[in-house]
């Protein structure tokens, strides 16, 4: 039986830090999280309380088994900002973890490298900062029996030790246990020696399995509860159910009785990320330079999205502006939103469409809209992160 990973790095607390390059200021902050949505909750309030600063960057990751995570640059040049903060993250081996790193811009540009290492020690400061501290992972598990089992059981409690959540005394007994996931096997044998005792594992564990979507690998976690899964995505189901057997037949004292997997499935798409495009633009006197346009997207909730378009040529020019997106099926339409903090009154009307991006075969495409005439052409890069 392989090791079970039931155990990881987290910090306790916020903790902050202060990192200063040639007048550039770099405030950042280290926060413990357990959900994106929590996560979105502190970058929105940041991003609120810190509005006059240049940039408000972020890394973060979740999860035990540290397969979900997301670096922003938020207006910063690809790979200058969220990358360097994540970095610090993977360095420390932690999870459940996110990392914000708020500029104030000095008047001298840093350049790439010099933007790389300034969110690199800003987020290695926090860090430092933060009082780190290992957590195990626990399974909490269901013990029904007959109340003449009553000693029989409480004597294998005593002696593995499991924490006691609760339990039900009536006609048939329950008692609602948690342990630490590796020693799950040894107290699910113990009690299989005990005629009359059934256990129910309620949280098996949060499995991450690579599927297949749209011919693009993703990780996504899958959660079981009882037994069985919810896969959500049609092209799955052989793939996970070999998972899924393979950690019941280890956690459970008997092996998967069925194949019961539930498939009622919807297509997967996944918008929540970072577009950038890359355009070949002219100056008056003929020279060529280049600009970015970077589009991050949120899910707000179900098929809605919400985010930010930059024009980003270098610290000292760029724009920004809201957008929302209505995803339908394989493709998402971008449109402008029009607020009092938008930089771009001048180059768009409110609900202007802006892009279409389309997910075929794998590949992800974009069209743009005429109210992006003047930023792109058909040497236009699109690159996702």
């Amino acid at each position: 039986m392989e090791e079970v990973l039931d155990s990881y790095l987290s910090i306790t607390d916020k903790s902050q830090a202060e990192y200063t390059e040639k007048r550039s200021k770099f405030l950042a902050f280290a926060f413990p999280v357990k959900t994106q949505d929590e996560i979105k909750e502190i970058v929105a309030q940041y991003e609120k309380d810190y509005y006059d600063a240049r940039h408000v960057c972020y890394a973060y990751m979740l999860g035990h088994e540290r397969l979900v995570f997301r670096a922003v640059d938020n207006g910063e040049p690809s790979g200058t900002a969220g990358k360097p903060i994540l970095g610090q993250i993977n360095s420390s081996n932690l999870t459940d973890i996110l990392i914000i790193v708020v500029r104030y811009f000095g008047g001298i540009k840093l350049g790439t490298s010099g933007l790389i290492q300034a969110y690199k020690t800003a987020a290695a400061a926090a860090i430092e900062n933060a009082n780190i501290q290992e957590y195990t992972v626990d399974d909490n598990l269901d013990v029904s029996f007959e109340y003449p089992l009553m000693n029989s059981v409480m004597r294998v409690v005593k002696e593995e030790n499991p924490r006691v959540l609760g339990q039900d005394f009536d006609n048939n007994c329950i008692l609602h246990l948690s342990i630490r996931r590796s020693l799950v096997p040894n107290l699910m044998e113990r009690f299989k020696l005990i005629r009359g005792v059934t256990v129910k594992v309620l949280s098996i564990c949060t499995l991450f399995a690579m599927f297949s979507c749209a011919n693009k690998e993703q990780s996504i976690p899958i959660f079981s509860d009882n037994g069985s899964l919810q896969i959500n995505n049609p092209n799955t189901k052989s793939k996970l159910n070999a998972i899924a057997k393979k950690h019941l037949e280890e956690l459970t004292a008997d092996s998967l009785a069925n194949d019961s997997i539930n498939n009622s499935i919807s297509e997967c798409y996944r918008w929540d990320r970072e577009f950038q495009a890359v355009t070949k633009m002219k100056n008056e006197d003929g020279s060529e330079f280049e600009m970015n346009i970077i589009i991050d997207l949120d899910l707000v909730e179900d098929d809605q999205y919400a985010g930010s378009l930059v024009l980003y040529i270098d610290d000292d020019n760029y724009v920004e502006a809201a957008i929302s997106g209505k995803a339908e099926g394989n493709h998402i339409n971008i449109y402008y939103v029009e607020n009092k903090e938008n930089t771009t009154r001048d180059l768009f009307k409110d609900k202007d469409k802006l892009v279409k991006f389309e997910l075929s075969d794998g590949e992800y495409s974009a069209s743009w809209y005429e109210s992006m005439a003047n930023f792109v052409d058909d040497n236009t890069i699109l690159s996702i992160r």
